[in-house]
């Protein structure tokens, strides 16, 4: 009834007000998302394991020799991000259709080499 405003439109105001955002509750949320984040970074760097798998990393690069090695970087650097692995996929797409073509082609118009 009258208590809860529904009779007077009162219940489209308290709808109007589920909209707005609460600006204290948002600073809450994201200082505890940076929180969050920090304690995460901070047990890594202190993980045995992460430690150790960083470390064995680094020795197998530095075994490699040069070329490997900027094979490797390189390899990482593309598949880091977004736009890198899509420009990838395109490449070796690309590549497999060109050998494709060139294959049907050499297999199915031999009239064109004698």
């Amino acid at each position: 009834g009258m208590l809860r405003g529904e009779e007077d439109g009162g219940g489209d105001v308290e709808q109007g007000l589920q909209g707005v955002s609460d600006p204290f509750a948002s600073s809450v949320k994201g200082r505890q998302q940076v929180a969050l984040r920090y304690r995460q970074e901070y047990e890594q760097s202190v993980d045995p394991f992460a430690r150790f798998r960083e470390g064995e990393r680094q020795r197998k690069l530095q075994q490699m020799d040069p070329a490997s090695r900027v094979l490797v970087q390189l390899g990482q650097i593309l598949l880091a991000n977004g736009p890198g692995r899509a420009f990838l996929a395109f490449y070796l797409l690309s590549l497999h259709l060109l050998v494709f073509l060139s294959l049907w082609r050499a297999t199915h118009c031999r009239h064109h080499l004698e």
